[in-house]
């Protein structure tokens, strides 16, 4: 079972299958988002854009920044549409 129907499985049969499909993916959404900014504000930003090889001297994995983007769902529609939101 994957998270997605676990969830779906949880809520009111009454809802229709979209409706409730479409309520799980925006509770699925949230909680990867605020994962994925838990862990960048944990490791930190890149003072720059594109500053990631110097930042490893300050302390700054972005490994961890690239690993948080995989999993924010707002980071992914960002890097296909060019959007932020």
């Amino acid at each position: 079972m994957t998270p997605l129907e676990h969830i779906m499985g949880l809520m009111d049969p009454s809802y229709s299958e979209p409706i409730r499909q479409s309520m799980a993916q925006g509770i699925l959404d949230k909680h990867a988002h605020d994962l994925a900014e838990a862990i960048r504000h944990h490791y930190g930003k890149p003072r720059l854009e594109g500053d990631c090889p110097e930042s490893h001297a300050s302390g700054y994995n972005a490994g961890t920044h690239n690993a948080a983007d995989l999993i924010d769902p707002q980071a992914q529609r960002a890097a296909t549409t060019g959007d932020n939101t």
